[in-house]
């Protein structure tokens, strides 16, 4: 048993030392791809050929393999943008707060309960990650508000237990400042 157990402990030295060095240029070209990947994905509406939907694919299985080579190497910054610009919105999350990024994690925590919203939901994850306090349940109705509609805001705040009148107060108030 001793035996194997330094080969397995040979294995992963050899291991962790080639892929200390060949890791960062791999994390750096996949950064540069996967933003190429966020601006081709966020200027179309539809892609029109079978060639561009698998070339995007592959682009997208390529950059969330070496996100997560780096995220296990510790490149929680890496690894979340490259979640990120790939579209795994909650994989960036759990990046960035493995990796103690906290003003990332928080940003990303918005846009995932942004996301959420859109569609019907997000009340729960935000009570988690940013408490049941109403006015900062509230703020987030506005912030919905902001990015997104107010229907989508107000359906958030009702999730969220806040009453009818606080919600549509915020609502009305983001409207006339917004017209």
């Amino acid at each position: 048993m001793n035996d194997l157990e330094d080969l397995l402990k040979n294995a992963r030295e050899a291991y962790d030392s080639s892929i200390k060095q060949i890791l960062p240029p791999i994390v750096a070209a996949a950064l540069e791809l996967s933003r190429a990947y966020r601006n081709e994905i966020s200027s179309k509406f539809y892609f029109s050929s079978p060639a561009e939907i698998t070339v995007l694919s592959k682009s997208q299985k390529m950059i969330e393999t070496i996100a997560s080579l780096a995220k296990a190497q510790g490149m929680y910054s890496q690894s979340s943008e490259l979640y990120y610009n790939g579209g795994c919105l909650l994989s960036a999350l759990e990046a960035a707060e493995e990796g103690g990024l906290k003003e990332r994690s928080e940003a990303l925590c918005y846009e995932y309960v942004i996301f959420l919203s859109q569609h019907g939901k997000g009340s729960e994850f935000a009570k988690m990650k940013f408490g049941e306090e109403k006015k900062t349940l509230l703020g987030l109705v506005e912030i919905i508000a902001k990015k997104t509609d107010c229907s989508a805001a107000y359906h958030f705040g009702r999730n969220c237990g806040l009453k009818d009148k606080e919600v549509m107060n915020v609502i009305k108030r983001f409207e006339s400042e917004n017209p």
